[in-house]
């Protein structure tokens, strides 16, 4: 962030609109998501240029990122950071619980790294605390690796 007086700072925005709804977006008639999605994508955009993060961390499906940037469309530009095939209890996931990042522009002149997470009802849903701590240092491994 500029300054970098702000290090270690984290700020919740939804990417489909950093504007709180009421009802949650999830609520919201298609009609008024669709009115809200490309204001939404502009206010998302300044505030990622204003802010510099970075990094990016989400957590959601990938249908709901193919639409918001071609970079961010599932594909061979995913790195993958983290992966979790069983439970903490062994069981199987019927899907694993997955980390990845690229990279994509959001408005700005450089690219910044953006993560996404499995989701699950909720941001990293099915991840327990500790594996929320193992991706956060994952993510941090990366970003140092990917910077030097």
């Amino acid at each position: 962030m500029p300054g970098r007086g702000n290090r270690h700072t984290a700020l919740h925005l939804d990417l489909c609109s950093p504007i709180a709804t009421d009802p949650t977006w999830s609520r919201l008639d298609a009609a008024t998501q669709e009115g809200l999605r490309e204001p939404g994508r502009a206010l998302f955009e300044l505030a990622v240029h204003a802010l510099e993060p970075d990094i990016i961390i989400a957590s959601v499906g990938p249908k709901h990122l193919t639409g918001r940037r071609k970079e961010l469309a599932p594909g061979p530009r995913w790195e993958v950071v983290l992966s979790y095939k069983v439970k903490e209890n062994g069981q199987p996931f019927v899907l694993p619980l997955v980390v990845c990042v690229t990279t994509a522009a959001f408005g700005t002149e450089r690219s910044i790294p953006f993560a996404n997470g499995s989701a699950f009802i909720k941001p990293f849903g099915n991840f327990s605390t500790a594996r929320k701590r193992t991706a956060g240092e994952a993510l941090l491994r990366w970003l140092k690796t990917d910077r030097e």
